[in-house]
């Protein structure tokens, strides 16, 4: 089978999702069309042997090696994540091949697609060989409404508490665990 790269960049802001603005591009005609879809942030750099992977690997899921443009972003995870349970894919770029997305109904409308994505596939790999800059400054802001963004997604995707507690502590983002549980609560029968 040749190999067809459509690249997607999400750009949206509020009201608009993730969700809604990758569900609006990545159309069954496009999935129809292409064997692989690359979804890169518009903040990211990324190397032309980004755009050849799906010629090497043979996956449902292709991540890179993402590194952060700040160093303070850049000592944070260093000293963040030194307990890995499996390999980490971030969403910044990523390439994911058609038909497992057709296969498991396009984009979903998720809070983190991404992350839903991973959870429904074991045939992912991440290239070591090609990096990738997420161009970001720090922002303290930011990293509020991102934690936030990442608790929500943990209740939505039935993450378990346990899970959810290392993750902040470990992590150092408590605003993920409280996010988790306002967003647990919400959707609990009552």
């Amino acid at each position: 089978m040749e190999t067809k790269l459509a690249v997607v960049h999400p750009d949206f802001a509020p009201p608009e999702t993730l969700s809604e603005n990758l569900r609006r591009q990545v159309t069954p005609e496009l999935l129809s069309e292409f064997s692989h879809v690359a979804i890169v942030d518009l903040d990211v750099t990324v190397p032309s042997e980004f755009y050849s992977l799906p010629e090497k690997y043979d996956a449902d899921i292709i991540g890179v090696n993402i590194v952060p443009s700040s160093r303070l972003y850049r000592a944070w995870e260093k000293a963040t994540f030194w307990v890995k349970f499996r390999e980490r894919v971030r969403d910044a770029a990523t390439i994911y091949r058609t038909d497992f997305l057709t296969r498991v109904g396009g984009i979903p409308a998720v809070e983190t697609p991404g992350t839903w994505l991973l959870m429904r596939t074991d045939k992912t790999v991440v290239a070591k060989e090609v990096t990738v800059i997420h161009n970001q400054n720090f922002s303290l802001r930011h990293s509020v409404k991102i934690q936030i963004r990442d608790g929500k997604s943990r209740a939505e995707l039935h993450y378990s508490l346990q899970k959810t507690v290392l993750h902040s502590i470990f992590r150092v983002r408590p605003f993920v665990l409280f996010s988790y549980l306002y967003h647990k609560a919400r959707r609990s029968p009552r």
